[in-house]
């Protein structure tokens, strides 16, 4: 279980921008609270379903807190990385060492203008697979 000041300072790296402790705390609690989707009114499925929903657009109050969101309504904000050599939106090569064939395959999405990899795997098939559920999952149309 992560402490308030975990969770705040997660909160933080990922670009929140809080003018006091007061409304960190505020906002640490209202999340904390929450039952339903401020957007659609759902109930959230679990307490892993509450995003704090903040602008990383540097036109709209970048780094500003808006609301706390379900997971559905969190990625409709979301548009899936255009950048991909797979021939696949979303599914990009990326070289690691690491793997024996010195690449892996990435699928990304931009969350509210920030990049973020969902989920990477060396079996391409696999990882196509795993991008179409996704898609599904997350109500997500091109």
């Amino acid at each position: 279980m992560r402490t308030k000041a975990q969770v705040i300072r997660d909160w933080r790296q990922q670009g929140l921008i809080v003018t006091s402790k007061e409304e960190s705390d505020e906002i640490y609690y209202r999340r904390e609270n929450s039952t339903h989707c401020e957007k659609c009114g759902n109930e959230y499925r679990s307490t892993q379903d509450r995003h704090m929903d903040h602008s990383h657009d540097i036109h709209d109050k970048f780094g500003f807190f808006r609301n706390i969101l379900c997971q559905s309504c969190n990625l409709k904000r979301s548009k899936i990385y255009s950048t991909n050599t797979s021939g696949y939106t979303g599914i990009s090569k990326e070289f690691d060492t690491k793997y024996t064939q010195g690449f892996r395959w990435a699928f990304q999405v931009t969350l509210n203008g920030k990049s973020k990899s969902i989920k990477s795997s060396v079996d391409l098939e696999y990882l196509k697979e795993y991008a179409k559920n996704w898609k599904i999952v997350n109500k997500y149309s091109d």
